[in-house]
């Protein structure tokens, strides 16, 4: 295998954005980060820039407004779910730098299965993307976690996977009762219990080398609190979790091992 890199360089409510790097080409996985921010992450990493973009959906923290700029002059293709183009549209993204997917997606040498899930009024994307010879399991921003989804993701080797609130500190939390009501209602953000369940069934059948845990919120999550939960639920696990974080970049490691 050449070169297979995977970098968070952030995660959450300010912005979703991953560099994977294979064979000279970078993939962006959500581009919620500022083209700015991006750019100079793959010149630290001595990558190339984006040439492509695979979007889960079209919410702001997913996809930053000016990357228009770079996919409407044909510097960047989106590739995103035929249903979000109404926002991406709205947004200012045009037509001649999207291409459309459905059920499955094949970019930059990653070949992506797409299951559409619940996500607020628009709905969000989770993907199992062979790259390589390694299974990518990657979701985020579900209310919750369906059972053809945990099917789909039973043989991945890496899992990303939304961990967005404590419950306790969400209930406690001075927010409005009706963003409260959004984000535990089913529509909106996986709890770090619902996150820690739906990795533990998947881990029944799947390798799960790495699990990366994503989108934590500021205000309603702490990374102590998710370390705890796993030490008394699941530490036949917990060696394998990656945090992310918003500001900090998180390397996956690991993955020429898996894909060998």
């Amino acid at each position: 295998m050449q070169g297979l890199q995977l970098i968070v360089i952030g995660s959450g409510s300010a912005g979703n954005a991953t560099l994977l790097h294979l064979n000279g080409e970078t993939l962006l996985i959500d581009a919620g980060l500022s083209p700015r921010r991006t750019h100079r992450a793959c010149r630290d990493l001595g990558w190339p820039a984006p040439s492509h973009i695979l979007l889960t959906h079209p919410d702001s923290d997913h996809l930053y407004r000016t990357w228009s700029t770079f996919t409407n002059r044909g510097d960047v293709t989106l590739h995103m779910h035929q249903h979000h183009v109404p926002w991406a549209r709205a947004a200012g993204f045009e037509m001649h730098g999207i291409r459309t997917f459905e059920d499955t997606c094949q970019v930059a040498g990653v070949m992506a299965q797409v299951h559409l899930a619940a996500h607020d009024d628009h709905g969000t994307c989770a993907f199992v993307m062979t790259v390589d010879g390694v299974r990518i399991g990657w979701a985020t921003d579900l209310g919750a976690v369906p059972q053809s989804l945990l099917q789909a993701f039973a043989d991945v080797d890496l899992l990303a996977i939304e961990s967005n609130y404590d419950r306790a500190m969400q209930e406690a939390s001075d927010r409005p009762e009706f963003l409260k009501a959004r984000i535990m209602g089913g529509n909106g953000h996986l709890s770090n219990r619902q996150a820690l369940d739906a990795v533990c069934t998947i881990a029944q059948t799947a390798p799960l080398e790495q699990i990366i845990l994503l989108h934590l919120s500021r205000q309603c999550n702490c990374p102590n609190r998710i370390n705890a939960l796993w030490q008394d639920h699941a530490p036949h696990l917990a060696d394998r979790l990656l945090v992310t974080h918003q500001h900090e970049w998180t390397r996956v490691r690991g993955l020429s091992a898996v894909a060998n």
